[in-house]
C-alpha cells in the first residue's frame, strides 16, 4: 500500500524509503538524442513479409507499429494486427 502523502511504501505499517527513481527509461539502442527502431520509421508504406513462429506467413504493407504490435495491410485494404512475440522474421521486399 502507498501513502500518498509521503511517496513511500508501508510494509507491516512502516514506510520504507523511496527508491532511487531514472529520470528516463532505460533504452535498449542508445545513440545519443535518438534511439534506433526495431523497423525503423523509413519502413513504414513498404512492401514486407513477416513470418510467424507458427511457420505461417503474411505479406502486406507495413502501416505502422507500437511497442507490442505491427499493423499490416493485407488484401482488400484490411489491416491485420500482429503482435511482435508471435514474429520470428521480417523481411522488407
Amino acid at each position: 500500500m502507498y501513502n500518498n502523502q509521503e511517496g513511500k511504501k508501508k510494509v507491516g505499517g512502516k514506510a520504507l524509503p523511496d527508491m532511487e527513481r531514472r529520470s528516463e527509461p532505460t533504452r535498449r539502442y542508445d545513440t545519443g538524442k535518438e534511439t534506433i527502431d526495431n523497423f525503423g520509421r523509413a519502413q513504414i508504406g513498404k512492401s514486407v513479409t513477416v513470418t510467424l513462429r507458427s511457420g505461417r506467413i503474411e505479406s502486406g504493407i507495413l502501416r505502422g507499429f507500437g511497442q507490442y504490435d505491427i499493423a499490416l495491410e493485407v488484401q482488400n485494404k484490411r489491416i491485420l494486427i500482429i503482435m511482435k512475440h508471435a514474429v520470428d522474421v521480417v523481411t522488407v521486399t
